[in-house]
């Protein structure tokens, strides 16, 4: 009996000791994971029936704004991408985007 313990101790010491590698997971922006939830969702409703329609729409709606958000934000990005810092017409200089109004308008 002694043995025993004695080797649960020792298999316990080295076990505590021993950190396992966490598995590397894709990190996955909300509208990746939205669509995945909608799937199972989808899934759920062929199981269980119309108890899961609800979060199904939920689901829907919010990958819809999302997307829609997203869309608005880079047509933004590509509109500020089209002007430039380096003397083109459509130029805009670093010392605009001071909004500081102790400043005063620029020249």
């Amino acid at each position: 009996m002694a043995r025993c313990k004695r080797e649960r101790e020792v298999w316990r010491a080295l076990y505590t000791n021993v950190t396992m590698p966490k598995p590397e997971t894709p990190k996955l922006n909300l509208i990746d994971r939205i669509e995945r939830a909608l799937v199972l969702v989808a899934y759920f409703i062929e199981l269980d029936g119309d108890i899961h329609v609800a979060m199904y729409e939920k689901l829907e709606t919010e990958l819809s704004e999302l997307k829609m958000r997203e869309g608005t934000k880079d047509r933004a990005r590509r509109l500020l991408e089209s002007y430039s810092l380096f003397g083109e017409v459509k130029a805009i200089a670093s010392r605009n985007f001071n909004l500081s109004s102790s400043d005063g308008p620029l020249p």
